[in-house]
């Protein structure tokens, strides 16, 4: 179903395949939205990036195509828009994410893959993240991330409440 459609579909559960971005140090990387964001993101700290799986001519026939493909392909894409990284070393399936907070953010799920990127990351999306902030753009080493947890948006703080607890 085309994402505009589904986005007014009460009914509808969408796939989000996002990725948080580890160093080779294994610092995670940190970025800050804009004041411009979804109201709910609005200048909040975040942690992953990624969007909604669009049609393309590679993923056309879905009947050929599994779903881990589909999200590596969806990763890829959202990782060289919003970051201009392109090519990461690995992609690890980490976590499952429902923020169950409201309706309409339940209906999006987050499939949160770590990356590892093994060239320089700088910010592109400037729609969604602000380059000027001192944070953005960082690597933050995992211990440090919880002094943050206040700023961060929901899937954000959903995956260190997961990390914390694994």
């Amino acid at each position: 179903m085309p994402r505009l459609q589904a986005e007014n579909e009460r009914d509808v559960v969408q796939p989000i395949p996002c990725a948080y971005v580890r160093s080779r140090e294994g610092d995670i990387l940190l970025l800050h939205r804009t004041d411009a964001a979804r109201k709910d993101l609005r200048s909040r700290l975040s942690l992953v990036v990624g969007g909604h799986v669009d049609y393309s001519p590679e993923v056309d026939d879905l009947n050929n195509i599994d779903l881990e493909s589909l999200f590596l392909h969806t990763l890829e894409r959202e990782v060289w828009e919003e970051l201009h990284v392109p090519k990461f070393v690995t992609a690890n399936f980490a976590a499952l994410i429902i923020d169950h907070s409201t309706t309409a953010a339940s209906r999006h799920i987050a499939f949160v893959y770590e990356v590892q990127a093994d060239s320089a990351v700088r910010v592109a999306a400037t729609e969604e993240f602000t380059a000027s902030s001192v944070l953005s753009g960082r690597f933050i080493p995992w211990t440090k991330i919880p002094v943050f947890r206040n700023q961060l948006d929901p899937w954000s703080d959903l995956l260190v409440r997961h990390h914390l607890t694994a």
